[in-house]
Order: structure tokens, then sequence, then C-alpha cells
């Protein structure tokens, strides 16, 4: 089978081939028109060459890769100096030349003199709004000032400030006299403030919004009127400036105990409501609370003292009891053993002097509550015993205590000769 070649594609005969002038001058052709031409030959592709030695200076052909390496070896170039610049002149004189500044072109493509236009617009507009800044601060200004007096007035707006350091809360900053300051005043808080009885005297600081003085709750009706306490109007009835004469007239009078198990009664006056300085007596009608309606020698009430003689009596007889009493001597304080008792019972008052006669004896008692009823002795309820013995009587006192007992019921008093008869007499 026929083969071609590599390059050009030709046909490479075989020994079966028929070699004729023919097929040779078509041979011919194709290796002429697929040769490329010596002078300025057009190669496509992408053709290829012997890499010339670094520093070849013949006519051989230079690859890529050749002239690569060397533009690489080129040193990178150094920015020259003026020193090293050659020629230069050793002056420049000026030339004097003028332009509008209209024909000079600014920064973004206006000319020189739009641009100060606007700048002299901004440094008016902004010199009137810095003098309207500097007024409002307190110092006068116009726009019409200078930087310089602009500067002047902004240094003087803080030297008409009173405020100091102690008047600024504390931490926060201000502007006095010219300088920056920080506040020392103390941060007291929001405290809640309780009321006493004493001034209450508050640290020096400052004290937030929400400080609280609490309430004060003053009942109106226990405020003297014509007084105002925590702002309330007291409506207490002054009765020093009511009550006629003096004398303020009890709402209610009643009698009652001065005490649990204490005979001694109490007179108690119910006032009317209102304020009483202690010059005002409080009165109540008792028409008959007088002296003559009061047992004689009975106080009553302050000072006051019975003159009703009594009234009450009673009498009859009895008989001896067979136990013995024991009495207290007036005079030794000693309690003595004595024959027999007379117990009476059934009365209906207490009495105030009692005499009992043995008619077997002789014997005579006398028992007395008045501290005044027998002379020379001050004991109350004393009891004197008269025992005869045939031919004297002996005389035997007894002061409260012991086996004497007299009551609004009955009586426990000594006698002698046990069931014997005993004749008795009470007063009331």
């Amino acid at each position: 089978m026929p083969t071609t070649t590599p390059k050009l594609g030709l046909p490479r005969p075989i020994a079966s081939d028929n070699v004729t002038l023919v097929n040779q001058q078509a041979l011919i052709d194709a290796i002429e028109l697929g040769a490329a031409p010596i002078n300025s030959p057009e190669l496509t592709g992408i053709p290829k060459a012997p890499t010339a030695a670094a520093g070849t200076n013949t006519d051989q052909i230079a690859t890529m890769k050749a002239l690569k390496a060397a533009v690489d070896a080129i040193p990178a170039p150094t920015a020259p100096t003026w020193t090293n610049i050659t020629g230069k002149p050793s002056t420049f004189p000026p030339s004097a030349h003028g332009h509008a500044a209209t024909e000079i072109t600014a920064t973004g493509g206006t000319h020189v003199q739009a641009e100060i236009d606007n700048l002299k617009s901004s440094v008016s507009s902004g010199k009137d709004a810095v003098a309207r800044a500097i007024t409002g601060m307190g110092q006068p200004a116009s726009g019409g000032d200078t930087f310089a007096q602009m500067a002047t007035k902004v240094s003087a707006i803080s030297t008409d400030a009173t405020a100091a350091v102690a008047d600024v809360l504390t931490g926060k900053t201000f502007y006095q006299g010219g300088v920056k300051r920080t506040g020392g005043m103390p941060n007291n808080g929001t405290p809640t403030i309780v009321p006493t009885s004493s001034n209450i005297t508050l640290a020096a600081g400052y004290y937030g919004p929400t400080t609280t003085v609490q309430a004060v709750s003053v009942p109106a009706a226990k405020v003297l009127t014509g007084t105002t306490i925590a702002g309330t109007a007291g409506t207490m009835v002054n009765q020093a400036a009511v009550a006629p004469n003096g004398h303020a007239n009890a709402t209610q009078i009643s009698f009652g105990a001065y005490t649990a198990g204490n005979p001694n009664l109490r007179t108690y006056l119910m006032p009317p409501v209102g304020f009483y300085d202690g010059t005002i007596w409080v009165a109540a009608d008792t028409p008959s609370l007088d002296p003559s309606n009061v047992r004689r020698g009975i106080s009553y009430l302050s000072g006051g003292l019975g003159t009703l003689n009594p009234s009450y009596f009673a009498s009859g007889s009895t008989t001896v009891s067979g136990s013995a009493g024991s009495w207290i001597n007036n005079n030794t304080s000693s309690a003595e053993t004595f024959p027999n008792i007379t117990n009476v019972s059934g009365l209906t008052f207490l009495p105030r002097v009692i005499e009992m006669l043995n008619l077997n004896n002789g014997v005579l008692t006398w028992w007395t509550s008045d501290t005044a009823g027998f002379i020379g002795y001050s004991n109350s309820s004393m009891c004197i015993y008269y025992h005869f013995n045939g031919s004297t009587y002996n005389r035997y006192i007894f002061k409260p205590g012991g086996s004497m007992n007299v009551t609004a019921t009955g009586f426990s008093l000594p006698s002698h000769l046990s069931g014997t008869s005993v004749m008795w007499w009470a007063w009331g």
C-alpha cells in the first residue's frame, strides 16, 4: 500500500507502482507548492528555530526564548536626580506675564475665578453661621467680624458663666472662664426621706427627680382647729375657747369599780370631744350628791365629807361558839388564842359600831370601824373586850386580823363561855 511523507504528505511509491513522467512532474509540483520561499518566507503554524546562546551577535534567527532571556537581563531603570541632569541652566529667571482668572482652568473643568467666587460665598455663609452661633451663646457677633474677632468672642463665651465646680454634678463637664472643668457636686441618688420629730439636715449635693419625702398621715380630728400639720387643717374643737366660764358639760356620767376586787367606786365623766389645756373643768349635774345625803364621815369625790347620820340598826341574840379564835394584840401585834367566838350572820348593811353583852358573866365587847372611835388609838376596826373576873374587869384590845371579821352580811368577834347567850346591837 502506498504511504505519504510525514511533513508534506507526498506519495511515496512502492515496488509495484509505475513511475511515469506525469506522476514525477506532479510530485515536483507538490514539493514546489509546499516549500517556503528563500526570500521573505511566510511560515504558518508555530515555526521553531534553535535558541541562540546569550550574547550571540550574528545573523542567526532569534527565537522568543532568546529574546525573553535578553529582556530579563536588562537592569531596572533608576530615577534621574537633579545632579545627574546635564546641560541644565544655573538659574531660571522669571518671565513676567499675566492671565485672567477665567483663563486658568481649575480642577473639575471650571476656571479659577469661579472657584474663587464659590470659596468667597462659602466663607461668607460660614461666617454668618458662626456669628449666629456666637450671638446665641450671649456674645454679640456678625458676619462682618474678622476671624480674629470671632475667635476672641468664642473664647469669651464661658467667661461670664457663674457656675463653679461645686455647682455641677460630679463627673459632668462644663466650660467656665475659658477652661473645660469637671463638676464636683456629690450625687446623692434618690433616697426616701422619713419624717421624724426632729429636723432632718440633708447632705449637700444633688438629689434625683424621684427623691421622696414620705407622706405624714395626720387625722384632722386629732389636730387642734386653727393648726395645720403636714398640710392637714385640724378640726378638733378648742374647748378652752368655747367652754363657758371654763366649764364643759360632760356628755355622760357613770360609776364603776376603781379596780377589780376593790369595793371603792369611781365616778366617770365623759367630756365632749375637743382640746383641753388643763384649765377646763368637766362638769355634770348631780343634784343629789350633797354632804347631807352622804353618811357621816364618808369621803366622796375629792375631799367631800358626808354629814348624814346613819339610820341602819339591827339587834339580836346568839350563842357563843365553842371554837377558839385567834386575835391580834394591839400592843404587841402578836396573835393570841382567846376562848370562843361570837358569830352573827344575816346583816343587810356594813356596821360602823357593834356592841355585845354576855348575860352570864357580864362580858362586854365594843367594835368600831372609825379610826378615831377610841381615844388614844388610831387603828380602824378595833375591838375592846371587857371580861369581868368576879371583882374587876380585864380589858383586851385587838386590831384587825386573825378571826376578827366584819362585813355587810355578818361579823365574828371575841367572846367567853362557850354555849352561853349573847345580846348584840349593830349600827350602820
